[in-house]
């Protein structure tokens, strides 16, 4: 008699290498979730600020409006630094996708959101 297991049987496919995830698409999806608690963090201390102010709108000359300013636009590129990571670990062959796909949609919905509120704010000015 014969010991033998079914992937050594006639016929039988060869075992398939053991994929991993995508450091790409795993980099892009924790962007995206920094930039994610960043942004909700940013837009709070906005309203904040603004409540505090004497007329209910932030002095754009102030320091910290300048701050605020320079850290919404250091979220944006890093959202797109993420966006671009996502879509090298989608095309990035032998690899799991997951983490690239949900990193891809998750920093492309948090530049799309942040562009359409500076819109909207812009536009009721």
């Amino acid at each position: 008699m014969h010991d033998y297991t079914p992937s050594q049987s006639v016929g039988a496919p060869p075992p398939l290498p053991a994929q991993y995830h995508s450091g790409f698409g795993v980099a892009s999806f924790v962007i995206s979730l920094v930039c994610g608690l960043g942004m909700v963090l940013l837009f709070v201390i906005a309203g904040v600020m603004a409540s505090q102010a004497p007329d209910g709108e932030i002095d754009a000359q102030s320091s910290a409006a300048i701050l605020l300013g320079l850290a919404l636009i250091g979220s944006l590129l890093l959202a797109l630094l993420g966006a671009v990571l996502g879509i090298a670990g989608v095309v990035q062959k032998g690899c799991k996708k997951t983490f690239a796909v949900l990193g891809l949609v998750f920093n492309g919905l948090i530049v799309a959101g942040a562009v359409g509120l500076v819109l909207i704010g812009m536009a009721m000015t």
